[in-house]
């Protein structure tokens, strides 16, 4: 039941730490801040499931991140693609998403408009 949550999107900031929950990269750490007006959001801490797929503290996960309304967000997600054989990244990309905050400082990407269905899901970690 924690869609009620993003029934009314909340108006806070997207600056600040975020925790990915609820998935395979569970535990990572991602800090959305602003570069020159620009928001990007950077690893902080990369889970070893991550790890695995190429990823490291630093890395630009986020960029793109714009508000186009009052109360929606949109971001690019950056993807990486690991070939397991060879041991490397063989290509990234990046996947656009909707970004939507709610109550009780979570936040949802998803492919939809409405944030019923994500494919991610963060909590906000107090400063």
């Amino acid at each position: 039941m924690d869609f009620l949550h993003f029934l009314i999107p909340s108006q806070a900031g997207l600056e600040g730490i975020w925790k990915r929950v609820g998935d395979t990269f569970d535990g990572c750490l991602l800090e959305v801040s602003a570069n020159n007006g620009v928001l990007l959001g950077h690893l902080k801490v990369v889970p070893q499931a991550m790890a695995e797929f190429g990823w490291s503290e630093g890395d630009l996960k986020w960029q793109g991140i714009r508000k186009p309304t009052a109360s929606s967000w949109r971001v690019q997600d950056i993807r990486k693609h690991y070939d397991q054989r060879a041991k490397k990244v063989v290509k990234t990309d990046v996947c656009e998403y909707w970004l939507t905050l709610g109550g009780q400082e979570a936040l949802r990407l998803h492919s939809a408009p409405l944030p019923f269905f994500p494919e991610q899901r963060w909590i906000r970690v107090p400063s």
